[in-house]
């Protein structure tokens, strides 16, 4: 006996399977995208860095994300953060122009969460996006940044995106 599914019934059952992890809790936010992208070069020395969540963040997770000017151990890039009304996306407007032709790396730290306070994961889009797992031995004695909201499950200590200006 054949049976029929309409649709409707198809697209419901798959938007639940969107929702929900395969052991059935609710999906945890995401890095949906990072600008600009891991591996970028010639990015305008203007350019604003801008990073997007599936989910609205929480208050104060500015703080696990950094700027620095060549590698992670590198001196930061002075700026304000400014969040978008619904705390999904997040930009840095440097406090003066990137410098030519000089490797940045954006550190976004692990143990990030949403409103919810749902762990912020990077696992489904960061090494799409050109992201790269950190090290605590990348991190040579950088050691301020790796505390809880630095720290991803796995260990890391969150994803690096480097670009290079023009």
């Amino acid at each position: 006996m054949r049976t029929q599914i309409g649709i409707g019934a198809l697209l419901l059952v798959a938007g639940l399977g969107c929702n929900q992890n395969h052991m059935g809790l609710a999906a945890d936010s995401q890095l949906a995208a990072v600008a600009p992208a891991g591996g970028s070069i010639g990015v305008m020395v203007t350019t604003k860095v801008t990073l997007q969540f599936t989910h609205a963040m929480r208050q104060g997770m500015e703080q696990y994300i950094a700027v620095h000017e060549g590698p992670v151990t590198g001196p930061l890039v002075a700026g304000a953060w400014s969040w978008s009304s619904d705390r999904r996306t997040l930009r840095l407007a440097p406090a003066r122009p990137l410098a030519p032709l000089t490797l940045y790396t954006i550190h976004v730290g692990g143990g990030m969460q949403d409103t919810q306070n749902h762990m912020m994961g990077l696992d489904r889009n960061g090494m799409g996006m050109g992201g790269q797992w950190l090290s605590s031995a990348m991190m040579g004695s950088n050691t301020g940044m790796m505390g809880a909201g630095w720290q991803h499950a796995n260990g890391s200590y969150g994803m690096v995106f480097t670009f290079t200006t023009e």
